[in-house]
């Protein structure tokens, strides 16, 4: 069968009143696979009028709709069975809930990532970075429903950027201000470098060298970076042991 819709956006002061929500992936997902571990799933993504359309196969569907950042994806209701055309309205953005907390270990921790995500570890936010004191500020779809916090090292972060190790899943939160507790003290900054050389003790460019640490924290640190012209490198880590 052939699925079309629309995704548009509640407008804050104007009951009724919708816009578009260009550049948005509507996820479909099977509820009821043939086989448990092997759900298909459909996406589609919205033009500028906020209209989609795909292909599947009759069958009973969820839907996840994955706005642009920053707001959050939003689970809307699917009708049973799904129709074939689709208008899904999103929740206006004074109707998100904005879930603010900061990350301490002993002191405010900068540039960790934060993320909401649900008991299966799937999204519920976009992912936001820790400032200067720590502090950080979410969107989740209205209530907001029952989150976890996963709290991490920053993707886009560079070797020499201060390490931020990935700590265990915090939660489970229902509020929009969780208290996360004190994460305990880091050890102190460290630099490890190094030189890639071959058997024959020639420097070896462009070598991907991956440090991971192997103290028994509860929390991990794993950084890369690649040796340069000379087969140098160098890596922002903190004090401990490293399997490299």
């Amino acid at each position: 069968m052939s699925a079309s819709g629309t995704v548009q956006q509640a407008v804050d002061g104007q009951p009724g009143a919708t816009a578009p929500v260009p550049d948005a992936g509507v996820v479909l997902t099977d509820s009821a696979p043939g086989i448990a571990d092997r759900a298909a799933n459909v996406v589609a993504q919205t033009g500028a009028t906020g209209a989609f359309s795909l292909s599947l196969a009759p069958s009973t569907w969820n839907i996840l709709v994955v706005p642009p950042a920053p707001s959050p994806p939003i689970r809307p209701q699917s009708p049973s069975p799904l129709a074939s055309a689709l208008a899904i309205v999103l929740p206006a953005p004074s109707q998100l809930a904005q879930v603010r907390g900061a990350v301490t270990v002993s002191t405010p921790l900068a540039g960790a990532r934060v993320a909401a995500v649900d008991a299966s570890g799937q999204p519920l936010s976009v992912a936001a970075i820790s400032d200067a004191g720590g502090a950080f500020n979410l969107q989740l779809s209205p209530g907001p429903p029952q989150y976890y916090l996963h709290i991490g090292p920053d993707p886009q972060a560079t070797a020499s950027d201060p390490a931020v190790p990935a700590f265990p899943l915090q939660g489970p939160f229902s509020d929009t201000a969780p208290s996360i507790g004190d994460l305990g003290a880091l050890p102190d900054p460290a630099t490890l470098t190094g030189m890639v050389v071959d058997v024959r003790q020639h420097p070896v460019a462009g070598a991907r060298v991956l440090a991971l640490s192997l103290d028994p924290t509860g929390w991990a640190i794993s950084r890369q970076t690649s040796s340069d012209a000379s087969g140098f490198f160098s890596l922002t880590l903190r004090a401990g042991q490293y399997a490299v």
